[in-house]
């Protein structure tokens, strides 16, 4: 089992980057190391997404993503948690979200995942701890080149 969190404030709205998270169909074209998502079923208490990653190896899983945007205390979060997947046995995660004026967000990301095979606990913590700044990374730069 992994655990990392990455905090970092960024120079785009939330209500803008909120969006770019629940974009699930164009992932592949912006978040690094997907080769496809699906949204399986959406209503207004979940979406239901499946996804295709190269991590490791290909690994495709299905997860349920819950999310709130509460305006009035400018404040968001998306997590999700594993529905379906052959590689892993835990995938659940969080992106937290708190306006920091008009133009800039909070942003907590969090991941814990454990595989259903075995790889050496600091590979995937290094794995892990170093996937979260790279995903923050492409969330941002697609939503300013959305502005």
């Amino acid at each position: 089992m992994a655990e990392a969190k990455h905090e970092a404030v960024i120079d785009v709205p939330l209500k803008k980057f909120y969006e770019t998270i629940l974009d699930f169909s164009n992932y592949s074209k912006f978040a690094s190391g997907v080769k496809a998502s699906q949204i399986l079923e959406e209503n207004d208490d979940f979406i239901s997404v499946h996804m295709d990653l190269e991590m490791i190896k290909r690994i495709e899983y299905d997860i349920e993503v819950h999310r709130e945007f509460n305006e009035s205390s400018h404040t968001a979060k998306v997590w999700w948690t594993l529905k379906s997947g052959d590689l892993f046995k835990k995938n659940n995660g969080s992106w937290e979200l708190t306006a920091q004026g008009d133009s800039k967000t909070h942003v907590n990301y969090s991941l814990d995942v454990e595989f259903n095979f075995t790889v050496p606990g600091f590979i995937l913590k290094n794995l892990i701890k170093k996937s979260l700044p790279g995903a923050v990374k492409d969330f941002h730069e697609e939503t300013k080149r959305r502005l």
